[in-house]
C-alpha cells in the first residue's frame, strides 16, 4: 500500500457506557457501528508499570500512520476517526513495558470492522533478577518461536550469542562476571521483533 500522509482525528470522549466493559489492564476497543469509520479506545489504570504506553496505527505493511506516547500514565479515553484512510487492512498496536497487544482493523466502503477474534499478544523478555553479575531472564513465548540472544558491549560488538529453542515459557540465567565492567545490551530477536535490555557488569 502506498504510504500517504494522513490526518487522523483523535478526540477526547466522555465514554458514557464504555468504561464498564474495560478490565484493569486490557484495553477496551469498540467500533462506533455501521456507517461509521470511528472507534473508541479506553485504557484504564495506567499506573507506574504502564507509564509510557505506546499506541500505534499501522498499515498492512507495518508502516506507522499514527503514534502516541501515554507518558503521564493517566486514564486514556479517545475516539479515532479513520474516514480519511482508504479501504484496506490496518493494525492497532498498544505496547507497554511487558507486552504488545495487536488488533486487526478493516476499513470498507461503509464502515470500520475490528477483528477481535484474531487479536494477539506478544510478550517482551523481562529481566527478573540481577545480582553479582548474574542475570535472570523470563519470556512468555506464546507463539513458541526460537529466540536469538545477542549481548553487545558499548562498541556494539557482540560478546555472546545464543539461539534458544522456542519453548512457551523461557527462563535462563547468565553469568556475566567474565565480561569487562561496564554497560551491555541484551538483544532478543523473536520472529521479526527485536527487544533490548540494558544491564551493568560491575
Amino acid at each position: 500500500m502506498k504510504k500517504t500522509v494522513l490526518k487522523i482525528l483523535v478526540v477526547a470522549l466522555m465514554f458514557t457506557g464504555y468504561t464498564s466493559s474495560a478490565t484493569e489492564r486490557d484495553p477496551f476497543l469498540k467500533a462506533r457501528g455501521k456507517g461509521s469509520k470511528e472507534f473508541a479506545l479506553f485504557i484504564d489504570n495506567l499506573g507506574v508499570d504502564l507509564k509510557n504506553t505506546l499506541i500505534y496505527l499501522r498499515d498492512e505493511n507495518g508502516g506507522v500512520l499514527y503514534k502516541e506516547n501515554l507518558s503521564d500514565g493517566k486514564e486514556y479515553k479517545k475516539l479515532f476517526d479513520l474516514t480519511a484512510l482508504p479501504q484496506g487492512n490496518y493494525i492497532l498496536e498498544i505496547e507497554d513495558g511487558t507486552r504488545t497487544k495487536s488488533y486487526p482493523l478493516k476499513i470498507t466502503d461503509f464502515d470500520l470492522e475490528i477483528d477481535h477474534a484474531h487479536q494477539s499478544n506478544f510478550y517482551k523478555p523481562q529481566i527478573v533478577a540481577q545480582q553479582n553479575n548474574r542475570v535472570g531472564i523470563s519470556l512468555f513465548n506464546v507463539n513458541e518461536k526460537d529466540v536469538e540472544l545477542n549481548i553487545y558491549n558499548n562498541n556494539r560488538e557482540s560478546v555472546f550469542q545464543e539461539m534458544i529453542p522456542g519453548d512457551i515459557v523461557l527462563q535462563r540465567k547468565y553469568d556475566l562476571s567474565e565480561l569487562e565492567p561496564g554497560y551491555y545490551t541484551m538483544s532478543f530477536k523473536v520472529g521479526k521483533r527485536v527487544f533490548s535490555k540494558s544491564v551493568e557488569v560491575k
